[in-house]
């Protein structure tokens, strides 16, 4: 009798055991499986993050190209003191060069010290008044600026980049106008994150966000 109640009390406690240390075996290697998955896409996420940031800094950098020309400020100086309808063709070609080589840009266009649209390549363009105090900090800066991702009247996604154009008379720097430079978000830097590089096991999510752009994964 002894003996069949300790092997009752036994297979009892086997049963107990078992059930125990299967479930701690599947909550650590669950937990350890999450912290493997989080861990790549938190290494997935930095990666995007700085994608996304090296290409916006070459954006800026054609800003910076823009922004440097002094004989295409003069340009356009001339062009809105008289009418000089070679010399507006020869900026006008220019740009569509430009666009054409990097068709990334929704549009590019000359605005005058007056801001008034003087010349318009890609999709027309509204000066806003969010586009305008761009146009301002531009003026008053006289660096190349960056505008975060924001809606166009039109519902579109966009970025700006406005290079104020100047050139030197004798010694006093001269504003001549801008280029405006504009980004379709959706068209340009969606796809970056569309697409996933590794098969993931987790259902997690994680965010980043990076010079003024917020991306959700």
């Amino acid at each position: 009798p002894y003996k069949t109640r300790y092997l009752t009390i036994f297979f009892i406690v086997l049963l107990l055991i078992v059930p125990a240390i299967s479930g701690l075996f599947v909550m650590t290697e669950t937990r350890r499986a999450e912290r493997a998955a989080f861990e790549n896409l938190s290494t997935i996420a930095q990666l995007k993050a700085r994608q996304i940031e090296n290409w916006l800094a070459e954006r800026h950098s054609d800003g910076e190209i823009f922004a440097k020309s002094s004989a295409l400020s003069q340009l356009i100086e001339r062009i809105q003191q008289s009418d000089h309808p070679d010399t507006f063709e020869l900026i006008s070609n220019r740009i569509k060069a430009i666009r054409s080589t990097k068709s990334l840009y929704r549009s590019i266009t000359l605005v005058g010290t007056r801001k008034n649209i003087l010349i318009n390549e890609g999709a027309p363009i509204h000066l806003t008044a969010t586009l305008t105090a761009l146009l301002n900090r531009a003026a008053t800066s006289g660096t190349v600026i960056d505008s975060d991702v924001i809606s166009t009247p039109q519902g579109d996604t966009v970025i700006y980049i406005v290079a104020p154009m100047r050139h030197m008379s004798g010694k006093t720097p001269v504003l001549s106008g801008f280029t405006v430079f504009c980004i379709d978000v959706h068209a340009e830097l969606f796809p970056m994150l569309e697409q996933w590089p590794i098969a993931t096991r987790s259902g997690e999510s994680i965010g980043d966000l990076c010079a003024g752009v917020y991306a959700a994964w």
